[in-house]
């Protein structure tokens, strides 16, 4: 009687560590399978995942899209965002004999894993400009046509714009990724007679950027054009833009125009 307990408990036994081998190897399966884009929040995953664009057709690259896994996929002139709860966003390319000002294409940019969400470029001819794409609600939120940096711990995010041609949103503007869609905390945008070309250097610590701004200033006499450095900091009454070395331009002409200049000395390759 004691040994057929002891052998009904073996297999017992046996039948358990097989069962939980067979759990442990589906889980470990599935975390294989598990797309790039839905990753825990670790520090990876505040970083975006950037998505580049084939020279010939200046769409995704299928290593891009494969990457994505089955969260976007292209079919021609339609790009398909899936969302969370079954729902899906298409963007459909106008580009066969439309108004030279109605024609636009989409190109999905990057994907924010911490926001899970994407930014999908709008181009239409002479301009650019971004969306934020939440999957989770849907929510859209438009940006300039530069990538945005999240912060350290992706509490925030900076946009810059940089568009010489197209009228501007904002040149410099900062959201915090606490709600859906993000809320706008910093927004700076120059006078009609003051140009400023700003440029992201780096986030120091999440309430810190550095930054630095280009600016051609007509409404001084004589004009004003310098290069300054500045700092965005955070503080518990929000953020404030401290500015710091200033160093002059020699300027070639009496005048520029507003709108025109190209980048500045420090963005031009040597």
């Amino acid at each position: 009687m004691q040994r057929a307990f002891s052998c009904q408990h073996s297999v017992t036994h046996l039948l358990r560590r097989t069962i939980a081998c067979a759990v442990f190897f589906c889980l470990l399966g599935a975390r294989t399978a598990t797309p790039e884009t839905t990753l825990a929040k670790d520090k990876l995953s505040f970083k975006p995942i950037l998505c580049e664009s084939d020279a010939n057709t200046k769409r995704e690259t299928a290593d891009c899209l494969q990457r994505f896994k089955e969260l976007a996929t292209r079919d021609g002139d339609e790009l398909r965002l899936n969302m969370e709860g079954g729902k899906t966003k298409v963007y459909t390319d106008i580009n066969g004999g439309c108004d030279p000002f109605k024609c636009a294409a989409f190109h999905l940019t990057a994907f924010y894993p911490s926001l899970q969400s994407f930014l999908v470029q709008k181009i239409v001819p002479e301009c650019a400009d971004n969306e934020l794409v939440s999957r989770r609600s849907g929510s859209i939120l438009h940006l300039a046509a530069t990538v945005p940096e999240l912060s350290p711990d992706g509490k925030y995010f900076v946009s810059i714009d940089q568009d010489e041609l197209c009228e501007r949103a904002y040149d410099l503007a900062i959201w915090s990724t606490s709600t859906d869609p993000p809320a706008l905390e910093l927004k700076r945008k120059a006078e009609a007679e003051r140009y400023e070309y700003w440029t992201v250097l780096g986030w120091a610590r999440d309430d810190r950027i550095k930054l630095k701004v280009w600016v051609h200033d007509l409404h001084k006499q004589p004009h004003e054009s310098y290069d300054q450095d500045v700092e965005a900091v955070r503080s518990g009454k929000g953020w404030k833009l401290v500015w710091g070395k200033r160093v002059d331009r020699i300027l070639q002409k009496p005048s520029l125009p507003t709108r025109t200049p190209g980048p500045p000395a420090y963005l031009t390759p040597h």
